[in-house]
């Protein structure tokens, strides 16, 4: 039942993330010191690393997971946690630390927005020899 409700969190916060791109931003800081919970006592913590929070789509996407976590910890009283793991600014190295950071910090999901798959591409492959969920986000194409 919990891989269930991980895969259905995940889900739904990445569904969210896609569906927050065309909505204003709440927040306008973040922090990027957030650390991720251990699961415990069926806890699922979905971290979030999208390509910068300074983008203001990211900052949308941050709300809609969020508010969707809310609803989800509400509707199946397990708490949903979403652990905010954005870089500042736009860095393919820090994400590949952020991703590393989620999977030692014990993360049940990783949602992903990589600014460059060629650098996070190690970090990935660390998250799945560790069997580790990551749903990989691609909202935002260049070029």
């Amino acid at each position: 039942m919990n891989r269930i409700l991980i895969r259905r969190a995940a889900r739904l916060a990445g569904a969210l993330l896609l569906a927050a791109c065309s909505k204003p931003a709440d927040k306008a800081a973040t922090t990027d010191s957030n650390k991720v919970a251990a699961p415990a006592g069926g806890k699922v913590v979905i971290a979030v690393i999208g390509k910068s929070s300074d983008n203001p789509v990211f900052l949308a996407a941050r709300t809609g997971a969020e508010e969707t976590a809310k609803k989800i910890s509400d509707s199946t009283h397990v708490p949903v946690e979403i652990a905010w793991l954005t870089p500042a600014k736009e860095d393919a190295e820090v994400q590949a630390q952020r991703v590393r950071q989620a999977v030692n910090d014990g993360a049940s999901a990783i949602l992903l927005s990589a600014s460059d798959a060629g650098k996070v591409t190690g970090a990935i492959n660390d998250v799945r020899q560790r069997r580790a969920r990551l749903e990989a986000l691609r909202f935002l194409r260049r070029g």
